[in-house]
Order: structure tokens, then sequence, then C-alpha cells
């Protein structure tokens, strides 16, 4: 059972990259929708990119605040 406990962070940090990947795909749909262009593999890969960075951002951030047990 304390091995759930020990990986609990992974699982964290995954949860964060999967949702601010999400929210920053959807954000610049939104953005090409509305400007009527296309939205290409290109930058598909640098708003990854751009997501990837800020979600190690949050998730060092977060490993800052010490959590109870």
């Amino acid at each position: 059972m304390r091995w759930i406990y020990e990986l609990s962070w992974l699982w964290k940090s995954i949860g964060i990259f999967i949702l601010i990947v999400a929210i920053c795909e959807w954000c610049a749909a939104l953005i090409y929708k509305r400007m009527k262009k296309h939205y290409g593999v290109k930058a598909v890969i640098y708003i990854a990119f751009v997501a990837a960075i800020l979600s190690a951002i949050c998730i060092f951030m977060l490993a800052q605040t010490p959590m109870p047990l």
C-alpha cells in the first residue's frame, strides 16, 4: 500500500501535464478557428512544446509546497 503513496506524485504530474496540454491545444484551436486559418502540424507541435514547458513549471511550483501524509 505504501508504493501507491510513493507513486502518487507521478500520477499527479501526468494528470497536470495532460490537462495543461489539452487546455493549450483547445485554446489554440479556437484561435485558429476564429482567424479562419488552417491548424497545421507545425502549430500543433509548437503549442504542445510550449504546454510541456508550462506544465513543467507548474509541477516544479507544486513540488515546492509540502504535502502532509
